[in-house]
């Protein structure tokens, strides 16, 4: 199995066609071994991937992963690809407890693209020929013969909510409406 887009891929799942309502189930991918995280040592778990296919139908199943995450926990600060051995299980529950069909594989899980170390650019300072970008504002002297009124901000009102008016009716009769569809359940065989 391989993960391409973080998804687990090469899990194939058939219903027989004896299944009278089709097979649902979910998926569960369990390392094989413990795994050394630098905190545990207990197998690495994906979380359980629901699924339903219809009798005699198969189907791959896409069960999704955190890529980079996994391959953390799995290479344990390698930047290689990982192999690791894998228990694919089959459950009637989440949880894995009503268990319908085991089976071991091989789950490769490649190393995350290294990143490019680019050198930082430096940001150029604008300069207005030695004065500054943004001048403050002026302020009026004293000594001007007359002041020159500064503008004062005033705040804009609030709008407050009004009570609706108490004679009329809040709603007028509806006659034109149309019932809302029910939508159609289909049963399978």
């Amino acid at each position: 199995m391989t993960i391409r887009e973080n998804r687990i891929r090469g899990i194939r799942v058939s219903c027989p066609e004896a299944a009278e309502e089709g097979c649902r189930g979910f998926i569960l991918v369990v390392t094989v071994k413990p795994v050394d995280d630098g905190a545990k040592f207990l197998p690495v778990e994906v979380p359980a991937q629901g699924f339903a296919i219809d009798a005699g139908q198969r189907r791959s199943v896409l069960v999704p992963v955190d890529e980079k995450r996994l391959h953390q926990k799995l290479a344990g600060g390698s930047q290689r690809d990982v192999s690791r051995k894998v228990r694919v299980r089959l459950s009637m529950e989440a949880a894995g407890k009503a268990e319908v069909k085991r089976t071991r594989t091989t789950l490769l899980v490649s190393a995350p693209p290294a990143k490019k170390h680019e050198p930082k650019k430096k940001k150029k300072r604008k300069t207005n020929g030695g004065a500054p970008a943004n001048p403050p504002p002026a302020d009026p002297q004293p000594g001007d013969g007359g002041s020159t009124p500064t503008p004062s901000r005033t705040p804009e009102p609030t709008a407050t909510s009004e009570p609706p008016p108490t004679n009329s009716d809040p709603l007028p009769p509806q006659e034109d409406t149309v019932p809302a569809p029910t939508p159609a359940v289909e049963a399978t065989p």
